[in-house]
């Protein structure tokens, strides 16, 4: 009995001191912290058509231009249980855009790019519920409505509140931005009151996500028959199902709300009743990945008379254009504009080590509804849709931990339909519209400390 008993209390202090080692470790993971400061390095080397940039069909006359732009960003993260924080400031600047660095800093265009802080109610490990609040970036999970922009210099920020909770199955995150002055937002040329962003993600499975998209964007109601838009929201899916090696990817939006524009006597405004929808087919073998898609944003015909008092054209100013529609950003003067947009596409992505990626596309862009021009020769109206033919060429090689380069060659091949559409089309011959580009990016990590 008595070694019965030596044996239970030896057993209980060992489970006591087991159970107290556990506690003080969880109290260690709780309160731990981490601090990281990283940098961002980017310089790319663009040359282009003409001084109007990639994403304009210029005539042969026009000269060409090359330009050397550089992002530099100091990265400031900080985390623990309950707080999450992240700063950071970015210089973009075109080389000797005015002076030289050392005589003025004209050239140079300082800013916050993220300044958020993130509270965290509930962190655990099986959910978490946060508030955050102050500038940071907001997407959706396709990026066909809202994205970060990362592409182009300066990015997109807002300054918004958001309340974010997460599970194992869930993702669900709202956010409000405010703009008390209607000012410009960073990387964006249009200027609102309030944007509401609802994201929720489901998994129902390791095969089928659902995602759920609600952006609502509010301007200032002003006076006058041509003013721009007062209310306008899109709400929409995006389905995402991966079978072994194949993935189908797909969106439906629909545009709703009323912008502030009248049609002669009808005392109602124009209401929004716009739509885009997408279907992307991918197929893994090896280190290749194949895929195919198709993507219609909606238009107006140029024979509309809007006798329906409808606005039919899909306009997505915040989403991320340059990964959709081919690396020229043709699509970009284009896209809301009037007749919308369609593409067929074609994407080929091979890895040839962990290290070195090719990326090939080729798109075929059209107007979603027929746009028209009249023949100066024979005074006649050319209806079409055809737009041309994007080709894209990027090779990625990552140097180190830290360090990629990257190689790109683009080329447009517009249709004769959409060249004599344009104002000098008929008259002067089109140049070759070839874009090329050559980046490097370094993201070194300057410094981490754990506690």
């Amino acid at each position: 009995m008595k070694i019965r008993n030596l044996l239970l209390v030896m057993v209980l202090v060992f489970s006591a001191n087991s159970i107290f080692a556990q506690e003080k470790d969880e109290v260690k993971k709780e309160n731990k912290s981490v601090f990281c400061l990283d940098g961002e390095f980017r310089n790319r080397f663009e040359y282009s058509p003409s001084v109007a940039g990639r994403t304009t069909i210029v005539p042969v006359e026009t000269m060409s231009s090359m330009s050397f732009w550089q992002r530099s960003r100091i990265i400031a993260n900080y985390k623990n249980d309950k707080l999450e924080t992240k700063f950071s400031v970015q210089d973009v600047r075109s080389f000797v855009a005015n002076d030289l660095g050392y005589k003025s800093n004209n050239g140079s265009a300082l800013s916050v790019a993220e300044a958020w802080a993130k509270y965290y109610i509930v962190n655990n490990e099986s959910r978490k519920l946060g508030v955050k609040i102050g500038r940071q970036e907001l997407l959706n999970p396709d990026g066909r409505l809202i994205w970060n922009k990362d592409w182009d210099h300066y990015g997109a920020a807002y300054d918004a509140l958001a309340l974010e909770y997460e599970n194992k199955d869930l993702d669900l995150k709202w956010n409000l931005a405010i703009s008390l002055n209607s000012s410009e937002l960073p990387g964006t040329a249009v200027k609102y009151r309030t944007l509401g962003l609802l994201n929720i993600s489901k998994n129902f499975g390791e095969k089928f996500t659902l995602n759920f998209t609600d952006l609502m964007e509010g301007y200032d109601e002003a006076t006058g028959a041509t003013t721009a838009n007062y209310v306008k929201n899109t709400v929409g899916i995006n389905p995402v199902v991966k079978i072994a090696d194949l993935t189908f990817n797909g969106s439906f939006y629909y545009q709703n709300g009323t912008p502030n524009v009248f049609i002669g006597s009808n005392p109602d405004p124009v209401k929004y009743a716009a739509m885009m929808y997408t279907a992307n087919l991918s197929y893994k073998v090896g280190n290749f990945n194949a895929g195919v898609g198709y993507d219609n944003y909606s238009g107006e015909a140029y024979d509309d008379d809007q006798s329906d008092f409808k606005n039919k054209v899909f306009s997505a100013p915040y989403m991320g254009t340059h990964k959709f529609f081919g690396y020229t950003d043709i699509h970009s003067v284009l896209l809301g504009k009037g007749r919308g947009l369609q593409d067929i596409n074609v994407v080929l992505n091979a890895d040839f080590d962990k290290k070195t990626n090719l990326h090939l596309g080729f798109h075929m862009i059209s107007y979603a509804n027929e746009n028209v021009y009249t023949d100066i020769t024979s005074a006649d109206q050319v209806v079409f849709t055809a737009i041309g033919n994007d080709i894209d060429l990027v090779l990625k090689r990552v140097i180190g931990k830290q360090m990629a380069v990257f190689v790109g060659y683009s080329a447009f091949l517009p249709s004769e339909e959409y060249v004599n559409s344009l104002s000098w089309g008929q008259t002067l011959d089109a140049k070759f519209h070839g874009w090329g580009w050559l980046m490097f990016s370094f993201k070194p990590n300057f410094l981490k400390f754990e506690n």
